[in-house]
């Protein structure tokens, strides 16, 4: 009856292991993602430069809510896919400066905090992918570390590595256990 339950813990400590394993691989993918993954109109992001201190530093983590064209005003703080060639398709993080429109499309004029002047190159309302509701710095920091290439490496792989430990210790007490049992039986003479 040992055995059993022995047997079952290890089992249920291993699948434990492993769901820990690669809900963090899949966490990490996603952290790294250029696009983020988006959950129920929500996405994740994390502000890698100095543009809009100090409202938000470098490293805040950002969660952004899909927002149509119309509901956004000047003052919020959108992120969206860049026109500008130094950052062509990358997603920037700006507040809206001004808003005009054209009777088909809107388009927004954004500033960095920290700059003195708007952005060179306009947004078009196609290229806007939300409107910053939540940021945190301490998950910012929090996150940086996780996302760290040697600890996600370490917390990735750390839980597979104890896997194996466990049923290798497992293993080598199943052989030792009938080798003992024979001994106290008298065998083996």
């Amino acid at each position: 009856m040992k055995k059993n339950k022995k047997s079952k813990f290890f089992t249920v400590i291993s699948v434990i292991l492993v769901i820990l394993s690669l809900s963090f691989l899949l966490f990490t993918l996603i952290i790294r993602s250029d696009d983020g993954v988006s959950l129920f109109g929500y996405r994740l992001y994390r502000i890698t430069t100095g543009s809009m201190e100090p409202t938000l530093k470098a490293g805040t983590v950002i969660i952004i809510h899909t927002t149509e064209a119309d509901e956004l005003k000047v003052g919020d703080i959108i992120s969206f896919r860049s026109s500008d060639p130094d950052i062509y398709g990358k997603v920037n993080t700006h507040r809206i400066y001004a808003i005009e429109n054209d009777g088909k499309r809107k388009i927004f004029t954004t500033i960095g905090d920290a700059h003195v002047s708007v952005d060179k190159y306009k947004v078009d309302e196609k290229n806007v992918i939300g409107k910053v509701v939540f940021s945190s710095v301490k998950m910012g920091k929090i996150l940086g570390f996780l996302s760290d290439k040697k600890v996600s490496f370490f917390l990735t792989v750390f839980p597979l590595f104890i896997i194996v430990i466990i049923y290798f210790i497992e293993f080598v007490i199943s052989i030792y256990r009938p080798y003992r049992k024979d001994k106290a039986d008298g065998g083996d003479k």
